[in-house]
């Protein structure tokens, strides 16, 4: 699926956000997704989560 540019950029920042956390060894706390409705949460969600070459 296509994204938009801002729903991409939104994916990229989370991926950002969760590596450094992740590296950080701050495993524990929470990463918290918000976005309004209509925006594409769902599509958002499933790009972060796909397999790519992280």
């Amino acid at each position: 699926m296509q994204l938009k540019n801002f729903q991409d950029k939104v994916v990229e920042q989370l991926k950002t956000t969760f590596y450094q956390l992740w590296q950080g060894g701050n495993r524990g706390v929470p990463l918290v997704f918000k976005s309004p409705t209509g925006s594409g949460k769902t599509i958002m969600m499933a790009e972060f989560l796909r397999p790519s070459e992280w």
